[in-house]
């Protein structure tokens, strides 16, 4: 991280992500909920609203990281939870984080789930494509979630690149930044993951 981006993250995201943790730490999602948990693309959902029939909690904070996740990933969950939604990774790229430690992470934050919301089924999805430049990047990281979720209990992996790519980058049509996604691209998000949530009825 470069001298710049430890200024940014230091004034203006890591307070925003320490206010934002501490509303969760206030709120508790309620039994049988699917919690999405992520950064900015996954704060950016209409969750309750594409799945109108489920018990909803969206747990996203814009900027946040894979270390962020494995910090407050406690205050999300709790032993009654149906499935949680985890996105998160692709912030660690653009702050310049290692494979290794991304990886760490991740591990790290499976395992509080499993241990926390041991019932809870897991859609562990790969790094979102984005611009051309990050293709091999994100295929190096997809190809150990993939075996991460693999070896997790009750986790799946979902690859939404067939779904949200063009090439090696995220369609145009779905965004208008090259990273973040549009309401069209939420809906494909939404539909390809339908099928692998458990059916709750509000």
């Amino acid at each position: 991280m470069s001298f710049l981006q430890r200024l940014i993250y230091k004034k203006f995201l890591e307070p925003a992500h320490q206010m934002k943790v501490s509303q969760f730490e206030e709120l508790t999602p309620p039994p049988g909920a699917v919690v999405f948990l992520g950064d900015s693309i996954t704060a950016g959902g209409a969750w309750h609203e594409w799945f109108p029939t489920h018990s909803v909690v969206n747990r996203g904070i814009d900027g946040d990281t894979s270390a962020g996740v494995r910090k407050r990933v406690g205050v999300t969950l709790n032993n009654a939870l149906a499935a949680v939604s985890l996105l998160i990774g692709t912030n660690d790229i653009t702050w310049g984080r290692k494979n290794a430690e991304i990886l760490a992470d991740l591990r790290a934050t499976l395992a509080t789930i499993r241990e926390q919301a041991p019932e809870a089924r897991i859609l562990l999805h790969g790094i979102m494509p984005r611009q051309a430049k990050f293709r091999d990047r994100i295929d190096d990281l997809n190809t150990d979630y993939r075996r991460i979720a693999e070896d997790t209990d009750g986790a799946v992996y979902v690859d939404l690149w067939p779904t949200l790519a063009s090439g090696d980058s995220l369609r145009a049509d779905f965004t208008l930044d090259g990273l973040h996604l549009n309401g069209a691209a939420y809906r494909a998000w939404a539909d390809a993951i339908r099928p692998l949530l458990p059916p709750i009825e509000r």
